[in-house]
């Protein structure tokens, strides 16, 4: 069915009238475009007229500049004048009614015109002269986008999908990247069985700090979020500038700390390289986030995302729209309505994305991967228990046994330091997913009532 239906007379401009067709046709679409020549051969012209105007969304009126005294002669004559006779319908039906008044014509005034189409004279008006062509058919498109939805906007939408990884080889990776520095350093020590010894300990110290590190965020997690929620909304580059902190100050740590240990064992050349690594790797993750970033920035309607920055953008990018630009303010247009239904949609998605993640059990939460802290644990608890087992491996038959005590007691602590931090994380996720859950509730209350004004 038609959502542009075109009423004119035949005459001398017929042929601007294909052509304006064939431009609406173009944005919006050629079945959202009706004009009578597009009729099937042998259909009954009367019925099809009359079916598509009860269809169409706006009757586009081609007024030339012979249109009024074309009408009155028409007038004098016997028969239907169907021009007369769609824009009747079209009021009676309540249409919305644009008028394209073509070159230098004239919109015609109430007492010139029959009284059934006597409201023709107070619709609106929209000029299309040949000088100003461009901006005059850009014009009417606008108008006429009120009403009908340009082409160009659909798109598929796909809805929000959890990032979901294959926890095996997860682990594994991390395994060997937690295994290969620790080992490059016992290496560089000796390569002894205490030498694996005094590193395995080293790694493990570092993991009953990053288990604490978990268990702090736990608990500061419901005050930083609301600290999450007004940087959050921002544009990418406001918020870099406002976070930057939290990203380098781990990175300056984690140098600092090598640096330091390294340097104990005098080697500088591997001092240089470890800091020219960390450094080149922390530019090349800012460069590739931002330019990322960009790219979503100017992404409009915004596509679908359990990622908390990406959805708060989207439903404060549509509040701003919505409120503080008079273009978006109703009655909108029919593809920014459709943009904003679209987005509070995918918004309500999300919202029952996240409770459906929540309430996972542990089985579906692991192998989901949707928290890089299990893989990381459980990889680093496997470099741990394979540099204790080296170091028993290596030792002497003459070690006291005080030592293989100690080597069970770390093996045994890694394996439960990586239990309470999967413990931790999970109750942070599930804590934090409550918190999205309940700032989309607030989202859909402020954008309900403007999205879906009447």
């Amino acid at each position: 069915m038609s959502g542009i239906f075109i009423n004119y007379r035949r005459g001398d401009h017929e042929t601007f009238v294909a052509a304006l067709a064939d431009r609406l046709a173009a944005h919006f679409g050629s079945d959202q475009v009706f004009v009578d020549h597009q009729m099937r051969v042998g259909t009954r012209y009367p019925d099809e007229l009359r079916r598509h105007l009860r269809a169409c969304d706006v009757l586009v009126v081609v007024v030339h500049r012979q249109w009024l005294s074309d009408l009155h002669e028409r007038l004098c004559r016997e028969g239907l004048d169907w021009v007369r006779h769609e824009i009747a319908i079209a009021l009676e039906l309540g249409k919305p009614i644009v008028q394209a008044l073509l070159g230098n014509a004239t919109p015609p005034i109430r007492e010139e015109l029959p009284d059934d189409i006597a409201e023709l004279a107070l619709r609106q008006a929209a000029e299309i002269r040949a000088a100003h062509l461009a901006g005059d058919l850009e014009r009417l498109f606008q108008e006429l986008a009120r009403h009908v939805a340009p082409i160009q906007s659909t798109k598929p939408r796909k809805a929000p999908k959890q990032n979901r990884k294959r926890l095996l080889p997860a682990i594994a990776l991390r395994a060997c990247g937690a295994l290969s520095l620790p080992l490059l350093f016992a290496l560089t020590l000796g390569g002894k069985w205490r030498d694996f010894a005094s590193v395995a300990m080293l790694s493990l110290v570092l993991m009953l700090i990053g288990v604490g590190m978990v268990g702090i965020q736990l608990l500061v997690r419901r005050r930083t979020f609301q600290w999450e929620r007004q940087v959050g909304v921002l544009p990418f580059r406001q918020y870099v500038r406002k976070t930057w902190i939290i990203l380098v100050l781990p990175f300056g740590i984690l140098v600092n700390g090598l640096v330091e240990f390294v340097n104990e064992g005098g080697a500088l050349a591997l001092r240089i390289t470890l800091v020219f690594v960390v450094v080149a790797f922390l530019v090349f993750f800012v460069q590739r986030a931002s330019d990322e970033r960009d790219e979503q920035e100017q992404e409009w309607p915004p596509a679908p995302s359990f990622e908390p920055y990406l959805f708060r953008r989207a439903a404060a990018r549509l509040h701003e729209l919505l409120t503080a630009h008079p273009d978006w303010r109703p009655p909108r247009s029919r593809q920014q309505q459709q943009d904003a239904e679209q987005i509070y949609r995918d918004l309500e998605k999300t919202r029952l994305g996240l409770i459906g993640r929540r309430n996972w059990n542990w089985r579906t939460w692991l192998w989901s991967c949707h928290s890089t802290v299990p893989a990381n644990y459980l990889g680093w608890t496997g470099s741990i228990l394979g540099l204790v087992g080296t170091a028993e491996a290596l030792c002497p038959t003459e070690t006291s046994f005080q030592f293989h005590v100690v080597v069970g007691a770390m093996a045994l602590l890694a394996v439960g330091l990586a239990a309470a931090a999967l413990v931790l994380d999970r109750a942070m996720h599930r804590q934090h997913d409550t918190l999205l859950v309940a700032e989309l509730e607030e989202w859909q209350a402020k954008l309900r009532p403007l999205v879906f004004a009447e």
